[in-house]
């Protein structure tokens, strides 16, 4: 493995607690601790992972990480879902 580039995440905790605030509770791609399970589900979002193995690690982490989590909007958020394309007949005729 190569020896890869580190970048602190976030300063402090208040600023990691604000940061998931505003872009991973709002991300439809989140996981989150089932407490009735008493499991987490697979992770669907990379930055989420390494930031919170981060976290409970060294605070550091890749330059992708790095970037998102010092932008105040993470460029990889989704906020909602796609709807499927309704299925039009031919001969239908659509005003919009």
């Amino acid at each position: 493995m190569k020896n890869q580039k580190r970048f602190p995440l976030f300063s402090n905790g208040t600023e990691f607690m604000l940061w998931t605030l505003r872009n991973c509770d709002r991300c439809i791609k989140a996981v989150f601790y089932n407490e009735k399970k008493n499991t987490c589900p697979k992770y669907k979002c990379r930055i989420q992972e390494h930031i919170e193995i981060a976290c409970i690690g060294d605070g550091m982490g890749n330059e992708r990480d790095y970037k998102a989590t010092h932008s105040y909007i993470c460029p990889h958020i989704k906020t909602e879902r796609k709807k499927p394309r309704k299925k039009t007949n031919e001969n239908e005729l659509t005003l919009f």
